[in-house]
């Protein structure tokens, strides 16, 4: 980017987006960016303080990947987004999702307030703070239809809140492993809430790995 934009944008085909230190912000009326099916998005931040925010969607208020569709988060923030599923993020069954650094940050959502995941994704830096949810999940949300895997490895996961459980992380029908990772200070608040920290559910599984820190999280009901 070149300056400040306020715009929804749709990828196709291959794309690097660079928000060097400027803010993209959306209509309110969708997802900010859609990378459509078949698209690659690669996005980083050249300078400081680069955002995406403003997006108000049912799905992947920050950014949408649909089936088949790659994105790849380098740098800068997904931030102050919201939607029913996944305020940051939403990925698709059969998308795919690397993060490498970045910051998801200040999204809410019903589920996922972080980043909602359908499809398996490596996440291997950054951070997912300051989330909530009204539901389940605030920071990272995952539920595979057939199975799958989420590789988590020197990323932390810290002071996001749900009503429901999961205030970190909240796991269904896939496995997760964290290594090197700091999953701390996250709430659920219901009476109802278990795993303040990590929720798993039926069909899931959480290995910890390496100097991995969970702490400081807390849940009304157990965990």
């Amino acid at each position: 980017l070149k300056g400040d934009l306020n715009s929804d944008l749709v990828i196709k085909g291959q794309v690097e987006l660079c928000l060097n230190g400027h803010t993209l912000s959306g209509s309110g009326k969708g997802s900010v960016i859609t990378v459509s099916e078949g698209a690659q998005l690669s996005l980083h931040d050249c300078g400081k303080g680069g955002c995406v925010t403003g997006g108000k969607a049912t799905e992947g208020g920050g950014i949408y990947v649909a089936k088949g569709a790659a994105l790849s988060l380098e740098s800068g923030a997904i931030c102050g987004n919201e939607a029913n599923r996944g305020g940051g993020i939403f990925a698709a069954e059969g998308a795919s999702v690397t993060v490498s650094g970045g910051e998801l940050r200040d999204n809410s959502a019903k589920s996922g307030g972080g980043i909602y995941l359908r499809c398996e994704a490596s996440i291997q830096g950054g951070s997912i703070s300051g989330n909530s949810a009204e539901y389940n999940g605030a920071g990272l949300y995952a539920e595979m239809a057939e199975g799958g895997s989420i590789a988590l490895d020197r990323c932390s996961i810290e002071s996001n809140i749900c009503q429901g459980h999961g205030g970190g992380i909240y796991l269904k029908n896939c496995q997760a492993t964290a290594a090197d990772c700091r999953v701390s200070d996250n709430k659920g608040i219901a009476a109802h809430a278990s795993g303040g920290g990590v929720y798993i559910d039926e069909y899931a599984g959480f290995t910890v790995t390496g100097s991995t820190l969970i702490s400081g999280n807390s849940a009304a009901n157990q965990g």
